[in-house]
């Protein structure tokens, strides 16, 4: 489903439980890809979810917003059109990317705390790291 904001959404599991909502902790399992499916970053496989603070900023705006469209427990697909992900302006990133993100949003704790995205760069391809808030 397209959103207004140029996101394409689409449920792959409904979760059961609570939608997280602004300065909610979300807990995460995710691929972020480009269409090509090339994956740039990930904890699929891993048992470290990615735990973010929502609408602070922390994340793209495309993924935060993507999350808030899910109920916790749920699994779905995204794709970010680049003026919500990296836009024109990384070196790394090729201008105008959109971003594909799966996203399994395991736990939604209500209330900030958690962990931050970083971009990092491994032989110039770019590395999703976690770091501590």
């Amino acid at each position: 489903m397209l959103k207004s904001s140029g996101i394409y959404y689409a449920d792959i599991t409904v979760g059961t439980g609570i939608k997280p909502v602004a300065h909610d902790t979300a807990y995460i399992f995710y691929n972020a890809m480009y269409l090509s499916e090339v994956v740039f970053g990930t904890n699929i496989g891993t048992k470290d979810t990615l735990i973010a603070p929502i609408n602070e900023g922390f994340l793209i705006a495309g993924f935060d917003e993507a999350i808030t469209y899910m109920n916790e427990g749920g699994k779905a697909m995204a794709v970010v059109p680049s003026y919500l992900g990296y836009g024109n302006n990384s070196y790394y990133f090729p201008a105008y990317t959109p971003i594909v993100f799966e996203i399994n949003l395991v736990r939604v704790k209500r209330g900030p705390g958690g962990q931050i995205i970083l971009l990092d760069y491994k032989d110039h391809l770019p590395v999703l790291k976690l770091r501590n808030l």
